[in-house]
Formats: structure tokens, sequence, C-alpha cells
């Protein structure tokens, strides 16, 4: 949820943002079905498992079309404005430093595609 944290960081209007971190949660929430076996403890323990949970339960939401949108309308606020190289450091430091060096594009899909590898 790095990028989703940058724009929150860039964007003023709330309104304006994708709330992917929130969409996602909204889309897991509703089906249950592939996190609810794996994630135990009271409502705060099974949100912060939903997000930061290494199992990466997650995956099998991010087709669905609310989450998709979301997805697309992140990167359509970070591609309006450059994004300051302190929030990439911030958030993404392996990612700042190969920007840094010239190895990596300052353009975040670069940066997901660089994180997954």
């Amino acid at each position: 949820f790095a990028l989703s944290f940058i724009e929150d960081a860039l964007i003023d209007d709330a309104a304006g943002r994708s709330r992917l971190r929130e969409v996602v949660d909204e889309a897991m929430r509703a089906q249950p079905e592939h996190w609810a076996p794996y994630y135990r403890g009271d409502e705060t323990a099974q949100r912060l498992a939903r997000q930061f949970s290494y199992s990466d339960r997650i995956r099998y939401y991010w087709l669905q079309p609310a989450v998709a949108a979301a997805v697309e309308r992140l990167f359509g606020n970070l591609a309006r404005q450059p994004v300051p190289e302190t929030l990439v450091a911030q958030w993404l430091p392996d990612v700042y430093a190969a920007c840094r060096t010239g190895g990596l594009a300052h353009e975040p899909r670069a940066w997901v595609r660089h994180r997954i590898r």
C-alpha cells in the first residue's frame, strides 16, 4: 500500500483519492472466504492482517471491478503530478535507490514492476 500512502500525501482533496486501502478492505469483508480461515483475533487484528499479512490473501481481490478501478484511479492520481523523491524514499526506499542510480524510471507503474520481481 506504499503508493496509496504516497497518494494520501500528494492529493489534498480526500474525495479525489482512490481510497485503495479502504476499497480493498471492503471487498475482502464482503467476500471473506479467501482470508477468514487464516486470520484470527479481534476486528483490529483481522483488519491489520487483511492489509499487512505475509500470507498475501489480498491477491484474490485485485481483479474485482471496484478494486481494479481504485488501482487505476491511484495510478491516474500519481501521474498528474511528479512524486517528490522524498516521498519515494520514505515509502519505497529500494525504488528510490534504483531511481537515483538511473536503473529505474521515476514512474509508479515501473516501481510496482520493480517490487514484484
